[in-house]
C-alpha cells in the first residue's frame, strides 16, 4: 500500500510537525524551569494560610496546657488565641506589604523583552 517514497514524506512530515510543536512551545524565562508565575504564587498563598492556621493553633495549644497546669481556664488559651491572631495578621501583612528585592527586578526584566 505505502511505497518507499510514502513514508520517506510521511517521516519528513512528522519531523516538520515535531519542530513546529517544539517552537510553538513557551520557553522558561529567568531560570523558572518551566514553572509558571502563577504556580509559584499558589504556593506562596497555601504557604501563608498554613503558617497562619499553625500559629493560631499552636498557641492555642500552649494556652490549653497553660490553662490545665495552672487552673485558670480559658483565659490564658484566650489571651493566646487572641495573641496568635494578631501575630497572624502581622505575618501576613508583612507578607503582603514587604517584597522580595529579586520580585521587583522580574518586573523589570519583564518589561525589557
Amino acid at each position: 500500500m505505502f511505497n518507499d517514497s510514502d513514508r520517506d514524506k510521511l517521516k519528513a512530515l512528522s519531523s516538520r510537525i515535531g519542530r513546529a510543536q517544539d517552537a510553538s512551545a513557551p520557553k522558561p524565562r529567568n531560570g523558572q524551569g518551566g514553572a509558571d508565575p502563577l504556580g509559584r504564587g499558589v504556593v506562596g498563598a497555601v504557604r501563608l494560610g498554613s503558617d497562619f492556621v499553625a500559629l493560631i493553633l499552636g498557641m492555642a495549644f500552649f494556652g490549653w496546657l497553660a490553662d490545665r497546669q495552672l487552673d485558670t481556664a480559658p483565659w490564658i488559651m484566650l489571651v493566646t488565641i487572641t495573641v496568635g491572631f494578631v501575630g497572624g495578621f502581622w505575618m501576613l501583612i508583612r507578607a503582603l506589604v514587604c517584597k522580595p528585592a529579586d520580585e521587583g527586578q522580574d518586573l523589570q526584566d519583564e518589561t525589557k523583552e
